[in-house]
């Protein structure tokens, strides 16, 4: 494992605030290792790394979503993250390792969890459902802002979700990001919550599910994450006015 944790890896933030009284996926550490990219080379993982995670998964129950600590492989969701059966399990660990790899992040750990089934309106990029998330910005214990997850300009149709593309998924998308008053408060109080656990700047990502429950999925350092343009700004290394 790497000596210096990044505080936006889950091996950081998830056991400072796993235990507070906020709901969260049902989460297990799997496989931890130094290179994971050898995977990708052709190196076969040993057996028992095998047995190990599909036990864990087993524990959970199908499906799952697995991620690493530092991040999903949502954007290729069929392929990567989602995993509803044990012979997924093997092909759609490495579409998740691609996928870290891709975009340059040495994970140190497999992380699945347990699945929530998202208020949704159509899917997106590697057939991911595009449901109700949002994006809090925290300071110190304070929410400084917060915007929906899943901006227009973001949203892609690949070859798996081909068929939403001429849909009417702008208006459903609009629907999807109208935050109302109530879930405002809602999610002032949890972000300030998880805020009093972590001290600094940190975004914090929820989503709804299918029941009309709020659930925290991620999080990570403020400057390590996209802001959309908005009057606050956490950092130079943010966007904004």
């Amino acid at each position: 494992m790497n000596e210096v944790i990044n505080k936006s890896s889950m091996l950081y933030w998830f056991p400072l605030i796993k235990d507070l009284p906020i709901p969260q996926p049902k989460t297990e550490f799997v496989l931890s290792k130094d290179n994971w990219w050898q995977y990708l080379d052709g190196k076969r993982l040993p057996d028992q790394d095998i047995v190990t995670l599909k036990e864990a998964i087993k524990r959970l129950g199908y499906p799952v979503f697995m991620r690493t600590d530092l991040a999903s492989g949502k954007h290729q969701y069929l392929d990567a993250s989602y995993v509803d059966s044990e012979d997924k399990v093997l092909q759609n660990l490495f579409g998740l390792i691609e996928q870290n790899a891709l975009r340059d992040l040495w994970f140190d750990t497999i992380v699945v969890r347990e699945f929530i089934y998202l208020s949704y309106r159509f899917r997106a990029f590697g057939g991911l459902p595009i449901g109700c998330e949002r994006r809090y910005f925290i300071r110190d214990g304070e929410v400084i802002c917060h915007h929906p997850y899943w901006v227009k300009e973001a949203i892609k149709f690949y070859q798996q979700s081909k068929n939403w593309e001429n849909l009417p998924w702008q208006m459903w998308l609009k629907e999807l990001n109208t935050e109302s008053e109530i879930e405002v408060r809602i999610l002032t109080n949890i972000a300030e919550m998880v805020g009093s656990a972590l001290p600094g700047s940190w975004s914090v990502d929820f989503a709804k599910d299918r029941d009309g429950k709020w659930w925290l999925i991620d999080m990570a350092l403020a400057e390590q994450s996209w802001h959309p343009p908005c009057k606050n700004k956490l950092s130079d290394d943010l966007k904004g006015n």
